[in-house]
């Protein structure tokens, strides 16, 4: 049984972003008679808190709130400021103002500061759903992202570091219990092995207070070897990483890696240089809904890495589980040569592709037992099935649609997209994939950059002119989307035909990201882009941009995108209901206060009544002037 939170105030609150140009009708009739008020689900202590991630080893910011006690020990509440590492790698205190004395961005957030530095990347940092200073990637000193939209980030100022920090928690608590054996080989380690144990005083069993980080102990990664050509199968947990490794010989003249989920959305990395790759050191990454695919050949200058294009090499793959739990199925094809007759298939079967699996559409090629019987198309497609919604793909499962809890994977029109459960009162949805609070979030989303969505608002520099100063056009965002030899550019998202590392995760502030437009993101001459034409001899070609200038006039910044879910929500919408509030209350008080002067001037007449020659008196609220910007603070 559901509680609903009502939203006690007689106006609605805009936090999501609206294309009022657009209009876009939806395919399937999704508004029902559900409240738009926050769901709490019984025994869950917060909005979205699910009683699980309490004390599970990451921070939660819906959970970080007095209800659910600050995620446990997760955040990090009631540390102290003791930390042994000279760089205060180890530091888990609470100091969430910068040596500039801007208010720390949480680590969780992507605004105003979008970056990478999140808990998923850099499991052992002690980031997550806070804003408490931390040096999870090797600074001088802790630091954080800043709330100020001009100072991305500034260092910390901190205690000094002590020799040990056994004094200042006890340190007579028992070791925690072994981790279980069905967690081995998952290639993480545990929350009950991460940390020294000292003893926090919170009121949770022994095994649940293994996160003291004084200093940090972390067991070793551990990489599986595999064969190439041979279908394995594994499973991860959420928010961790499964590590493996395959040898490629140097005969070897293309690789293709394949990942089919059977449970869960699994994502993969990639490299030949790091043996364990995590979202803080990929060269490559994919991490579609459903499916992954991932081919390199020699031909590209990445391929063995420091090896070199010419040599056998190690290639390191690893599996994250980024939201549940996950089970797969993962292959390395190995092809000798690529364009020879007799070349191995790379396909589950004549004219199926592997992308093309639970897409929710039936391919009867596909039907079949190595490939996975279409995860499901055609069964459900025939009416055999119940456990999934005609059209719509098997990576978004029919209990998620309407469930009020946004799923990014049902958000389409085959989905009915996802209910209104991504949706506030008076949006409407702009185009498959598209959420409302990708739109105007400060990066150029691939499926928001359509007309429907008036091409992600600003974001996809659609709106932007030709003119940069620069003279190696670093600071070019035009729209020219061709090389100069003619041929058209591929997108930075996408991974196909060329293989690279310029996205906009390696590059956040070179204006990459889901469109074609030439960009200079790497100290290049000048403005450049890979070739999204196979058979051109390219990989990539300078563009032809104009001459630089000295009088550029530069678009307007883009709005700030919708407010996050959750408890932020909320405590917009109550602070609303205050200012509603505090103007009643100054209304009655102004009127009071102009009854008695009227009373005292004999204005109001024996009956109670107003005499028009008494005036009220105004009241005047002047703005608070804003203190200056501090001087803005270098890229992280």
């Amino acid at each position: 049984m559901r509680r609903i939170v009502l939203l006690a105030v007689s106006y609605s609150v805009a936090r999501g972003s609206e294309v009022d140009d657009v209009t876009f009708e939806p395919a399937y009739g999704y508004w029902d008679d559900d409240s738009y008020g926050y769901m709490i689900d019984d025994g869950f202590c917060a909005w979205q808190c699910d009683p699980e991630y309490v004390s599970d080893g990451e921070c939660d910011e819906m959970c970080n709130v007095p209800e659910c006690e600050f995620d446990g020990v997760d955040c990090f509440h009631g540390y102290g400021e003791c930390y042994t590492q000279a760089d205060g790698s180890d530091y888990r205190g609470a100091v969430n103002v910068t040596e500039g004395g801007l208010t720390c961005q949480a680590w969780s957030q992507q605004w105003p500061q979008r970056h990478d530095r999140i808990h998923t990347n850099y499991p052992h940092g002690g980031l997550g759903g806070h804003n408490s200073c931390r040096n999870p990637d090797g600074e001088t000193g802790p630091w954080c992202y800043t709330t100020d939209p001009n100072v991305r980030w500034q260092h910390c100022t901190i205690p000094l570091p002590q020799g040990t920090c056994a004094g200042h928690h006890a340190a007579n608590r028992t070791a925690p219990p072994p981790r279980p054996a069905s967690d081995a080989g998952s290639g993480e380690q545990s929350s009950s092995d991460m940390y020294d144990d000292y003893n926090m005083d919170y009121p949770y069993p022994p095994w649940e207070l293994s996160y003291d980080i004084f200093p940090v102990v972390f067991a070793p990664e551990v990489s599986s070897p595999i064969e190439l050509n041979t279908m394995i199968s594994g499973s991860v947990e959420e928010h961790t990483y499964v590590f493996y490794e395959v040898e490629i010989p140097q005969s070897v003249q293309e690789v293709k890696v394949v990942v089919v989920p059977e449970e869960g959305d699994p994502d993969l990395y990639v490299s030949f240089d790091n043996p364990f790759p995590t979202g803080a050191n990929y060269t490559f990454l994919s991490d579609n809904y459903g499916v992954e695919e991932w081919t390199l050949g020699r031909y590209n200058y990445l391929f063995c890495g420091a090896a070199g294009t010419e040599a056998a090499c190690t290639m390191y793959l690893s599996i994250l589980a980024y939201d549940e739990h996950s089970t797969f199925s993962l292959v390395v094809y190995g092809v000798e040569e690529a364009s020879a007759d007799d070349a191995p298939s790379t396909l589950c079967a004549p004219g199926c592709e592997w992308l093309s699996l639970g897409d929710g559409t039936c391919n009867q090629q596909c039907d079949v037992e190595e490939c996975f019987f279409d995860r499901g198309d055609c069964a459900c497609d025939s009416a055999e099935s119940a456990d999934c919604t005609d059209g719509c793909p098997v990576s978004c499962k029919p209990e998620w649609i309407g469930d009020h809890y946004c799923d990014e994977a049902c958000f389409r029109a085959s989905c009915q997209w996802d209910k209104h459960d991504c949706l506030k009162k008076g949006e409407t949805p702009c185009a498959d994939d598209c959420l409302p609070t990708s739109l105007g979030d400060g990066e150029c989303d691939a499926a928001c950059n359509v007309e429907s969505c008036n091409f992600d608002i600003d974001d996809c520099f659609h709106n932007n002119n030709e003119c940069y100063e620069r003279q190696d056009g670093a600071d070019y965002r035009g729209k020219v989307a061709t090389t100069e030899s003619g041929y058209p550019c591929q997108r930075w998202s996408d991974q196909s035909p060329q293989q690279h590392t310029r996205t906009a995760q390696h590059y956040p502030r070179s204006g990459l990201g889901g469109h074609n437009f030439c960009r200079n993101p790497d100290r290049e001459e000048r403005p450049w882009c890979y070739v999204a034409d196979k058979d051109s001899g390219k990989r990539w070609d300078y563009c032809a941009i104009g001459e630089p200038s000295n009088a550029c006039v530069h678009p307007p910044p883009p709005a700030p995108p919708p407010a996050v879910e959750g408890a932020a929500a909320m405590i917009e919408v109550i602070g609303a209901f205050c200012l509603g509030l505090f103007a009643i209350l100054m209304l009655l008080y102004c009127r009071r206060l102009k009854r008695k002067r009227a009373m005292k001037s004999g204005g109001f007449t024996q009956y109670g009544g107003h005499d028009d020659g008494v005036l009220g008196t105004g009241v005047e609220i002047k703005p608070v002037v804003p203190e200056s910007a501090a001087a803005p603070g270098a890229s992280a």
